[in-house]
């Protein structure tokens, strides 16, 4: 109830809202951890596990796994639930780990409960995919990504962005994907 108030409140306001939201990986005391252990990357004494070693407060979930149906549609759930409480978009991280299928039915599954909610991917810079893809890891371009996208932003951009902000020299080179159509 607190939340759907907030809402209404930034509705009032003019105000948009907009979830941050992360379905690569989950805390390490996650509800997720304790009770699908399945879920997740294991590593080889079967215990959960992260892609980042640095990062040792999170594991990684298993979008590979033989049956992932039951984890996606607990993942959509999660994102239905907000959309009903009124939610505009979801800012979505790590998107280039997650299979492009399930994002096309959760965006398909949102927009049965709320049209119009604005979709933006965190993406990676064309250096970054390369390296991914040369490594057998999963790295979709932005063009792959506006195929469930309205928005992708990359380190690439943003680096240059935060460059122009601060004046720190002249920028040579801008980088622009537009969408195509869906």
């Amino acid at each position: 109830a607190e939340y759907g108030g907030l809402i209404d409140t930034a509705h009032k306001e003019q105000i948009k809202i907009i979830l941050d939201i992360v379905f690569n990986h989950t805390s390490i005391d996650s509800v997720y951890a304790k009770k699908h252990k399945d879920w997740f990357h294991l590593d080889e004494h079967g215990n959960p596990t992260r892609s980042v070693p640095e990062w040792t407060d999170v594991i990684d979930l298993n979008h590979e796994q033989k049956d992932c149906k039951k984890m996606w549609d607990t993942l959509i759930d999660v994102l239905k639930y907000w959309a009903n409480l009124g939610v505009d978009g979801f800012r979505c991280d790590f998107t280039w780990t997650i299979p492009l299928e399930f994002w096309k039915l959760a965006r398909e599954q949102v927009n049965k409960v709320k049209g119009g909610v604005l979709w933006l991917a965190e993406t990676l810079d064309s250096t970054s995919i390369e390296h991914r893809r040369i490594s057998g890891k999963r790295a979709y371009s932005d063009e792959e990504l506006f195929q469930c996208f309205d928005i992708v932003v990359d380190k690439e951009s943003w680096n240059l962005f935060q460059k122009c902000l601060k004046r720190s020299g002249p920028v040579s080179y801008t980088h622009l994907t537009l969408p195509t159509k869906r």
